[in-house]
């Protein structure tokens, strides 16, 4: 009984342990798990260290590179010959990203109802810093001077530019251009071209170039320009009066001799009616005379020398606008060219035309001094008609005519300017004519004049020939 209990004893034993061993096993194959997730874990921490230092070398490569980048910027700032302006955008950009947190799309139609939102917003612009360049154009010894004064004040047309640089932040635009008369010390007057970058999302910064020079070369110009056309103007008014009075003298005295001869023979006693008829028609003669001298006169001042030719009128057309660019700019006005590509060429000649053109134009605006600037625009109309005609009519967006003046506007020496000789309309209508079309004028239905002529299309063959 004795060795039974003990073999049943180290039977327990070995059971025991082949238990603990198999379960040592299992912890063995579970810390070699365990070691090796470690050793895993161990080199991807290694590879977090090596990308960790990699970012961190590659974040100081781009800090030195920016820094470098400003450095130059800063250099380039300061020692430019070409005037620079720094300005602080961010608090505009806060009014502005409100706004169109609103739901805002139409920045100048906004601030057009709500000026108030506008002067708060360019108040909020900031000059930041100018360089040197500015200054000494502005007549600053001290930068700091220039950059202290709010930004409203250093242009005549400063709220006009201000809502220029807001509408540009407002729609995300990197560039505007323009042109402005900056304000410098004393009063000082400078006109300039500018140009205004988004550098960042709270920076602007303009750059300007004196036209001081070029605009004293172009006044130079025009006013001997103008010198050269009043000589021109009195050399032919001159010539043509003593030319008329050498013409019109023998004729003239024609008719008073047979008007106091016609007036003795009916004075007679009988009258002598068939030498008063005789005498009544040398004075009709005499009076065609005079009318064939003065229509010739006419023909020669709006005919001169001519080139009749086909024309293309969307060239010319697109040529005016070129060479009234300037007089656009001066009266604020936008002019648009509607033509389309497949219009035909007109018999014409080019110098005459382009002349009736600036003439109508010119005229259109004047007309719009007093209408409001973003109102202003001069709209030039070409198309082809029935009959072989093309009609060009020139709308403005002004007061429009007055019936009075619409009744008697082409008749000679009839003006409504100030100084004006009432010649132009009278000219153009008769050069028109003379080409063999019609000038007319009428009052827009939504306000402003229209005047419109017409022009002969040129036959096929000619119409192959370079304008």
């Amino acid at each position: 009984m004795s060795d039974l209990t003990g073999e049943l004893t180290v039977l327990s034993m070995l059971i025991l342990l082949a238990t603990v061993g198999a379960a040592l096993l299992v912890s063995r194959r579970k810390l070699n798990v365990t070691r090796a997730a470690l050793t895993e874990s161990g080199r991807e921490l290694d590879n977090l260290r090596r990308c960790n230092t990699t970012l961190e070398q590659r974040l100081d490569t781009h800090a030195r590179d920016l820094a470098l980048s400003d450095a130059r910027y800063r250099r380039l700032f300061e020692v430019s010959t070409i005037s620079f302006c720094e300005q602080d955008i961010g608090e505009a950009k806060t009014l502005l990203d409100g706004l169109k947190a609103q739901g805002i799309t139409d920045f100048r139609a906004y601030v057009a109802a709500h000026p108030e939102f506008l002067e708060r917003c360019v108040n909020a612009i900031r000059t930041v810093e100018v360089n040197d360049a500015l200054a000494q154009l502005l007549g600053y010894e001290d930068r700091a001077e220039l950059a202290a004064k709010p930004p409203r004040q250093n242009a005549e047309n400063a709220l006009q530019v201000l809502t220029h640089q807001l509408e540009a932040a407002f729609n995300g635009w990197r560039n505007i251009a323009g042109s402005t008369v900056l304000i410098g010390k004393d009063d000082r007057r400078i006109p300039v071209l500018y140009r205004v970058r988004l550098v960042s999302e709270t920076v602007q910064m303009s750059s300007h170039v004196d036209l001081t020079e070029r605009e004293r070369i172009e006044a130079m110009r025009l006013a001997a320009q103008a010198e050269l056309a009043r000589s021109n103007r009195i050399a032919t008014v001159d010539a043509l009066s003593t030319s008329l009075a050498h013409e019109l003298n023998q004729p003239i005295a024609a008719i008073l001799t047979d008007a106091g001869t016609g007036v003795r023979r009916l004075q007679a006693t009988p009258p002598d009616t068939d030498a008063a008829l005789r005498v009544l028609q040398r004075m009709q003669i005499n009076g065609q005379r005079l009318a064939d001298i003065v229509r010739r006169t006419r023909d020669q001042l709006v005919k001169g020398t001519r080139e009749i030719a086909p024309l293309n009128l969307a060239k010319l057309l697109s040529e005016t606008r070129s060479l009234l660019e300037r007089d656009l700019i001066v009266h604020e006005t936008l002019m648009v060219i509607t033509c389309p590509p497949d219009l035909p060429p007109v018999v014409a000649d080019r110098v005459e035309l382009q002349q009736v053109l600036v003439n109508l134009i010119m005229n259109s605006l004047d007309a719009m001094a007093d209408t409001p600037p973003r109102a202003r625009s001069v709209t030039v109309t070409a198309q082809a008609m029935d009959m072989g005609f093309v009609r060009v009519s020139v709308a403005d967006t002004g007061p429009g005519i007055t019936a009075e003046a619409l009744s008697k506007i082409f008749k000679p020496f009839f003006t409504t300017k100030v100084g004006g000789m009432g010649m132009g309309l009278q000219i153009c209508q008769s050069a028109i004519e003379a080409l063999g079309g019609a000038l007319t004028a009428r009052n827009a239905p939504q306000g402003g004049a229209i005047f419109e002529f017409t022009l002969p299309i040129a036959d096929v063959e000619a119409a192959a020939e370079p304008a």
